[in-house]
């Protein structure tokens, strides 16, 4: 099966590179005449390859399993502002020594009654006032 990979060289050996495609790092074997045609490491590159065991049929099967998980991924909504803090307060919550669950509990009200705008140190305060409780 002949595979399409675009990304970015992360580590460039005579006899293989790595390569981050999404997020992912692909280990590829490469020849001695294909490495000397390469950029440095850091450049963005296509690439063609193969990979081994991996045939029509299965690459197939492949896609159609994964279409359904790109297009839940795809239509779910990017996290707000609102989101990331209170992600980050949760974290450090967590970092602090405090339980996960109680966390994200007082994160999620502290958030609501300071509002979107509400600054980290201001939703931080609030939830920690919040587990004191």
């Amino acid at each position: 099966m002949i595979a399409h990979l675009r990304g970015r060289i992360l580590e460039k050996h005579p006899s293989h590179l790595i390569l981050e495609a999404a997020g992912v790092g692909y280990q590829i074997t490469i020849s001695v005449p294909s490495f000397s045609g390469l950029p440095s490491e850091g450049a963005e590159v296509s690439l063609y390859t193969r990979i081994p065991g991996v045939g029509k049929k299965t690459a197939e099967r492949m896609m159609l399993e994964l279409r359904d998980k790109l297009e839940g991924l795809a239509a779910a909504p990017a996290p707000g502002p609102a989101m990331r803090v209170e992600e980050d307060v949760v974290s450090a919550l967590v970092n602090l020594g405090y339980q996960r669950t109680p966390a994200e509990h007082a994160a999620k009200r502290a958030v609501e009654r300071a509002g979107n705008g509400a600054s980290f140190e201001q939703i931080f305060r609030q939830t920690m006032a919040l587990m004191q409780k």
